[in-house]
């Protein structure tokens, strides 16, 4: 769980899961393991397209000066 006092990235995924999808650690087990990284494969996609667009806004501010 813990290494060295860091959360590990399996848990905190978890915790993304859980807070994304409102469902509490109960709930997170009972899903089947193919929907659980269906939903984590989603949230790296969500996470590349936010820093895709925050690249993109900077350029676009570097542009601009």
């Amino acid at each position: 769980m813990y290494a060295g006092g860091k959360i590990d990235q399996q848990e905190y995924v978890r915790f993304k899961i859980c807070e994304k999808m409102k469902w509490d650690y109960e709930t997170y087990e009972r899903q089947p393991r193919f929907f659980i990284e269906q939903i984590s494969k989603f949230l790296e996609l969500e996470a590349s397209a936010r820093e895709f667009a925050r690249k993109e806004a900077e350029n676009r501010e570097a542009l601009n000066k």
